[in-house]
């Protein structure tokens, strides 16, 4: 799905993305949002080939640098592009994109009805990206064009994802262009390498994935072996056992407490449990350690005072709750709403 203009002025207002001028006379405004893209602007700083570089062979790509030239104009110099020349330079503004968003740099149709590309496939963007994006600006024609910097020459379209990354942009091994100032050269070298600096990462991104792709298998196994379980309108696909005959419990004891007259927790707990049963965002292994100390909390509730086992212990497990559901965005609402009852309850 793209954004459209209410969206990304969404997204900018509540600091999910980030866009940045760099010079303060030529500010980020609003009115660069278009219907569903947002117009950015030429930065001042290039690269190019060097006039006595005739050929390029990319196994030399270690030493790429050597072949290009590097140089920055003022504002309104020209920038003449000869005939089929590429020009490699970076968007003005600074950008960080939405943790749940992809980004895609396209040209303007006005530099398009002038024989002029602005990036050559390199317009994707992960998630979480920040810094400069690049462009190779490319004239298709026979007779030269003159640009100027701080022109706005492309378009950012914004893609929400249907989930958010498992190993994040900023997390993965090999980021290299993350939070650059200027967009450097072809990285192609690190296709096939990472750095020995890479080493912890590199563990922790292989962690990530091992963990997720176990999980993935675990559920594919779970519903081929058993038929899923619903429970008042809620789907409990890949619960084991225990925790089924635990949530029936925690139904049992919301009962008890109606009956007694304690409608406040009851009815907490029991949207609590709802919702931790149908939360997309939990996996299985930590629906099943919230539900048992749900469990806990409800049991405990339907004993006398006297009875119960120390506020300490209730109060941990309590925290333990709150620590789990605080950690998603929808159910920090559902806790912040059902949980100070049951704080309220136990006197916490």
């Amino acid at each position: 799905m793209r954004l459209s203009d209410k969206e990304i002025l969404e997204e900018i207002s509540n600091g999910e993305l980030v866009i940045v001028g760099t010079n303060n006379a030529y500010p980020f405004m609003n009115t660069q949002v278009q219907p569903c893209s947002i117009d950015l602007r030429l930065d001042n700083k290039f690269y190019k080939f060097k006039d006595n570089v005739f050929e390029f062979d990319i196994s030399d790509i270690e030493n790429v640098k050597n072949y290009f030239s590097y140089f920055e104009v003022q504002a309104n110099e020209k920038i003449t592009l000869q005939p089929n020349e590429v020009l490699f330079g970076q968007i003005y503004e600074q950008l960080r994109i939405p943790s749940d968003c992809s980004g895609m740099i396209e040209g303007r149709s006005r530099f398009a009805r002038l024989g002029l590309s602005v990036h050559a496939t390199g317009g994707f963007i992960n998630p979480e990206f920040e810094g400069a994006m690049p462009l190779q600006i490319i004239n298709n024609n026979k007779i030269p064009i003159t640009i100027y910097p701080f022109i706005n020459i492309c378009q950012l379209i914004l893609i929400r994802l249907t989930s958010k990354p498992k190993v994040p942009y900023p997390q993965r091994t090999n980021n290299p262009y993350h939070r650059e100032r200027v967009a450097s050269l072809s990285v192609l070298n690190r296709d096939n390498e990472l750095s020995n600096s890479d080493v912890i990462h590199k563990e922790i991104e292989k962690r990530l994935l091992d963990g997720y792709c176990k999980e993935m298998e675990y559920r594919k196994l779970q519903r081929t072996l058993s038929p899923q379980v619903t429970i008042q309108h809620s789907t409990i696909g890949v619960l084991n056992a225990g925790s089924i005959e635990k949530t029936g419990k925690i139904e049992t004891y919301i009962n008890q407490l109606k009956h007694n007259g304690a409608n406040d927790i009851a009815t907490s707990i029991e949207n609590i449990k709802e919702a931790i049963l149908q939360s997309q965002e939990l996996n299985y292994t930590i629906k099943e350690e919230v539900l048992e100390q749900l469990f806990e909390i409800s049991e405990q509730a339907n004993l006398p005072e006297e009875k119960r086992t120390k506020k300490s212990v209730l109060k941990a497990i309590f925290k333990g709750i709150g620590v789990t559901l605080n950690s998603v965005a929808n159910l920090a609402k559902i806790w912040g709403t059902w949980g100070t009852n049951i704080s309220a309850f136990f006197n916490f």
